[in-house]
């Protein structure tokens, strides 16, 4: 024999739902349920329903279940539907699943393409567009797609982040010069550039080339727009004089 389904006023939509399969099961009439209820009640459940009863307050079953839902379900007036279209995944899927079945189970007249839509919108962005373009038929078809595809990103992603150090040609790890020199590493310093020969030009041979035309670094024709082959550094003499 299956035992009566207690309720002590938590859960009560619960507890209304395993109450009607049982009376339905023993094959209990509406008009015969509210002498069996009272075996089934304890605590504030019960003692409510006996002050109802001592003052003919509960006439029928269905009356029992409207008056029973207003004093113990704290979600009598939510809308369910509006409740569920809220409901997102902030953690992994079963976690959603969960959380939008336990308000689905409230819903009613609402068809199976449109629970669809809700869930799927309820889902990670990433989720949500490869469900959508898989079209899946049914709402456990939903629930399944979900599951497997998380699953599937996550293998992908341990992957990533497990992959090998790549190996370089010679069949040693590559490796990244540092982005900092190597302490106690000796700074390599750039070569001192190399000075031109030194010619020293005197007074009287600047006046030479003056009047020769010359160039006083080499000895080609200066013209406007000459380029030496070569360079010196020329230092006049100071010590010559005039005559």
């Amino acid at each position: 024999m299956i035992d009566m389904p207690k309720c002590d006023g938590s859960d009560p939509l619960g507890w209304l739902f395993k109450a009607h399969e049982y009376f339905t099961f023993y094959g209990i009439p509406e008009e015969s349920r509210l002498s069996a209820v009272c075996l089934m009640l304890d605590g504030a459940a019960l003692d409510w329903f006996r002050w109802k009863q001592r003052n003919h307050l509960l006439p029928s079953w269905p009356d029992f279940v409207t008056k029973f839902k207003l004093r113990f379900d704290p979600l009598i007036y939510v809308d369910y539907f509006g409740l569920l279209s809220k409901v997102r995944q902030t953690g992994s899927v079963l976690d959603y699943q969960q959380a939008f079945e336990k308000v689905l189970v409230n819903v009613t007249g609402v068809d199976e393409a449109n629970l669809q839509c809700l869930f799927h919108a309820g889902l990670k962005s990433h989720l949500q567009h490869e469900i959508m373009l898989q079209k899946p038929d049914s709402l456990s078809a939903s629930f399944a797609l979900a599951r497997e595809s998380e699953a599937k990103h996550a293998t992908w992603a341990s992957s990533i982040l497990s992959r090998p150090t790549s190996w370089g040609k010679s069949g040693q790890p590559s490796s990244t010069p540092p982005l900092l020199p190597t302490p106690g590493a000796k700074p390599t310093t750039a070569a001192p550039p190399t000075q031109p020969p030194i010619q020293r030009l005197s007074r009287a041979d600047k006046l030479e080339r003056d009047a020769k035309g010359l160039c006083y670094n080499c000895d080609e024709k200066w013209t406007k727009g000459h380029r030496c082959g070569r360079f010196l550094l020329l230092i006049e003499d100071e010590d010559d004089t005039d005559d």
